[in-house]
Protein backbone atom coordinates (compact mmCIF):
# COMPACT_ATOMS: atom_id res chain seq x y z
CA UNK A 1 0.00 0.00 0.00
CA UNK A 2 1.35 3.41 -0.94
CA UNK A 3 1.61 6.17 1.60
CA UNK A 4 -0.81 9.03 1.20
CA UNK A 5 0.77 12.39 0.42
CA UNK A 6 0.47 14.85 3.30
CA UNK A 7 -1.42 18.08 2.61
CA UNK A 8 -1.69 21.37 4.48
CA UNK A 9 -4.69 23.60 3.81
CA UNK A 10 -4.17 27.31 4.45
CA UNK A 11 -7.18 29.58 4.03
CA UNK A 12 -8.85 32.08 6.33
CA UNK A 13 -12.01 30.05 5.69
CA UNK A 14 -14.39 32.98 5.44
CA UNK A 15 -15.97 31.18 2.47
CA UNK A 16 -15.78 27.68 4.01
CA UNK A 17 -13.40 26.67 1.19
CA UNK A 18 -10.94 25.08 3.62
CA UNK A 19 -13.61 22.93 5.25
CA UNK A 20 -14.84 21.71 1.87
CA UNK A 21 -11.31 21.10 0.58
CA UNK A 22 -10.59 19.07 3.70
CA UNK A 23 -13.52 16.78 2.92
CA UNK A 24 -12.59 16.29 -0.73
CA UNK A 25 -8.88 15.76 -0.02
CA UNK A 26 -9.75 13.12 2.57
CA UNK A 27 -11.90 11.38 -0.07
CA UNK A 28 -8.77 10.77 -2.16
CA UNK A 29 -6.92 7.49 -1.91
CA UNK A 30 -3.64 9.37 -2.52
CA UNK A 31 -3.91 12.34 -0.15
CA UNK A 32 -4.55 13.17 3.49
CA UNK A 33 -4.87 16.45 5.36
CA UNK A 34 -2.30 16.78 8.15
CA UNK A 35 -2.86 20.45 8.97
CA UNK A 36 -5.41 23.22 8.52
CA UNK A 37 -4.52 26.86 9.16
CA UNK A 38 -6.17 30.24 8.79
CA UNK A 39 -2.85 32.05 8.18
CA UNK A 40 0.46 31.26 6.57
CA UNK A 41 2.67 31.95 9.56
CA UNK A 42 1.05 29.19 11.63
CA UNK A 43 1.35 26.79 8.70
CA UNK A 44 5.06 27.52 8.26
CA UNK A 45 5.68 26.91 11.97
CA UNK A 46 4.17 23.41 11.70
CA UNK A 47 6.09 22.31 8.58
CA UNK A 48 9.02 20.75 10.50
CA UNK A 49 6.62 18.86 12.80
CA UNK A 50 4.12 17.57 10.21
CA UNK A 51 6.22 17.41 6.98
CA UNK A 52 3.59 18.27 4.35
CA UNK A 53 4.42 17.48 0.75
CA UNK A 54 1.71 19.72 -0.70
CA UNK A 55 0.30 23.02 0.55
CA UNK A 56 -2.99 24.27 -0.87
CA UNK A 57 -3.20 27.95 -0.03
CA UNK A 58 -5.34 31.00 -0.59
CA UNK A 59 -3.73 34.28 -1.59
CA UNK A 60 -5.94 36.39 0.70
CA UNK A 61 -4.68 35.60 4.17
CA UNK A 62 -4.41 37.65 7.35
CA UNK A 63 -0.81 38.77 7.94
CA UNK A 64 1.43 37.69 5.08
CA UNK A 65 -0.49 36.96 1.89
CA UNK A 66 -0.29 33.61 0.08
CA UNK A 67 2.28 34.86 -2.41
CA UNK A 68 4.62 36.03 0.37
CA UNK A 69 4.09 32.77 2.27
CA UNK A 70 4.78 30.75 -0.91
CA UNK A 71 8.08 32.55 -1.34
CA UNK A 72 9.07 31.85 2.29
CA UNK A 73 8.10 28.18 2.01
CA UNK A 74 10.00 27.67 -1.24
CA UNK A 75 13.13 29.31 0.22
CA UNK A 76 13.15 27.06 3.28
CA UNK A 77 11.48 23.94 1.86
CA UNK A 78 11.98 23.86 -1.94
CA UNK A 79 10.66 20.27 -2.15
CA UNK A 80 7.17 21.25 -0.94
CA UNK A 81 4.63 21.82 -3.71
CA UNK A 82 2.38 24.87 -3.31
CA UNK A 83 -0.95 25.14 -5.10
CA UNK A 84 -2.53 28.59 -4.94
CA UNK A 85 -6.32 28.84 -4.90
CA UNK A 86 -7.56 32.35 -5.59
CA UNK A 87 -10.31 34.56 -6.86
CA UNK A 88 -7.72 36.85 -8.47
CA UNK A 89 -7.57 36.52 -12.24
CA UNK A 90 -5.29 39.44 -13.10
CA UNK A 91 -1.97 38.84 -14.84
CA UNK A 92 0.14 40.53 -12.14
CA UNK A 93 -1.20 38.41 -9.29
CA UNK A 94 -1.04 35.14 -11.24
CA UNK A 95 2.53 35.76 -12.41
CA UNK A 96 3.61 36.90 -8.93
CA UNK A 97 2.26 33.65 -7.47
CA UNK A 98 4.02 31.50 -10.06
CA UNK A 99 7.28 33.47 -9.75
CA UNK A 100 7.13 33.03 -5.96
CA UNK A 101 7.32 29.29 -6.57
CA UNK A 102 3.74 28.04 -6.75
CA UNK A 103 3.39 24.80 -8.70
CA UNK A 104 -0.09 25.71 -9.90
CA UNK A 105 -2.86 28.29 -9.76
CA UNK A 106 -6.52 27.33 -9.49
CA UNK A 107 -9.47 29.70 -9.34
CA UNK A 108 -11.85 29.51 -6.39
CA UNK A 109 -14.68 29.25 -8.91
CA UNK A 110 -13.50 25.79 -10.03
CA UNK A 111 -15.76 22.95 -9.02
CA UNK A 112 -14.47 20.67 -6.29
CA UNK A 113 -13.84 17.75 -8.65
CA UNK A 114 -11.45 19.98 -10.61
CA UNK A 115 -9.83 21.21 -7.39
CA UNK A 116 -9.21 17.65 -6.22
CA UNK A 117 -7.86 16.82 -9.68
CA UNK A 118 -5.48 19.79 -9.44
CA UNK A 119 -4.21 18.72 -6.00
CA UNK A 120 -3.68 15.17 -7.27
CA UNK A 121 -1.96 16.54 -10.38
CA UNK A 122 0.47 18.45 -8.14
CA UNK A 123 1.12 15.18 -6.25
CA UNK A 124 2.23 13.63 -9.56
CA UNK A 125 4.59 16.53 -10.29
CA UNK A 126 2.19 18.47 -12.53
CA UNK A 127 1.54 22.19 -12.69
CA UNK A 128 -2.23 22.59 -12.79
CA UNK A 129 -3.91 25.82 -13.77
CA UNK A 130 -7.51 26.72 -14.32
CA UNK A 131 -8.13 26.94 -18.05
CA UNK A 132 -8.71 30.68 -17.87
CA UNK A 133 -5.38 31.14 -16.04
CA UNK A 134 -3.49 28.89 -18.46
CA UNK A 135 -4.88 30.88 -21.40
CA UNK A 136 -3.81 34.13 -19.74
CA UNK A 137 -0.27 32.81 -19.20
CA UNK A 138 -0.10 31.66 -22.84
CA UNK A 139 -1.24 35.08 -24.02
CA UNK A 140 1.40 36.79 -21.89
CA UNK A 141 4.07 34.51 -23.35
CA UNK A 142 2.91 35.22 -26.88
CA UNK A 143 3.34 38.93 -26.20
CA UNK A 144 6.77 38.54 -24.59
CA UNK A 145 9.08 37.59 -27.44
CA UNK A 146 12.08 37.77 -25.09
CA UNK A 147 10.60 35.04 -22.87
CA UNK A 148 13.03 32.49 -21.48
CA UNK A 149 10.46 29.79 -22.23
CA UNK A 150 11.25 27.69 -25.28
CA UNK A 151 8.98 27.09 -28.25
CA UNK A 152 8.36 23.52 -27.00
CA UNK A 153 7.45 24.78 -23.50
CA UNK A 154 5.00 27.23 -25.08
CA UNK A 155 3.47 24.30 -27.01
CA UNK A 156 2.99 22.35 -23.77
CA UNK A 157 1.42 25.37 -22.01
CA UNK A 158 -0.87 25.95 -25.01
CA UNK A 159 -2.02 22.30 -24.86
CA UNK A 160 -2.55 22.56 -21.10
CA UNK A 161 -4.73 25.62 -21.65
CA UNK A 162 -7.09 23.52 -23.75
CA UNK A 163 -7.48 21.03 -20.91
CA UNK A 164 -5.29 18.24 -22.31
CA UNK A 165 -3.85 15.82 -19.75
CA UNK A 166 -0.12 15.17 -19.47
CA UNK A 167 -0.60 11.79 -21.16
CA UNK A 168 -2.44 13.41 -24.07
CA UNK A 169 0.23 16.11 -24.41
CA UNK A 170 2.99 13.51 -24.37
CA UNK A 171 1.20 11.45 -27.00
CA UNK A 172 0.64 14.52 -29.22
CA UNK A 173 4.24 15.69 -28.97
CA UNK A 174 6.06 12.39 -29.25
CA UNK A 175 3.99 10.30 -31.65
Amino acid sequence: MTMKKKVFLIDDDTSSLRATLSIIVESSSRLRVVGEYNNGEDGIKDIPKKSPEIIVMSIDLPGKNGIEVTQLIKLQYPHIEVLLVSGYEDVETVLAGLKAGASGYILRSENFVNMLGAIEEVSFGGAPMSRKIARMVVNVLHINLNSVISKRERQVIQMMSTGMTYSEISEALFS
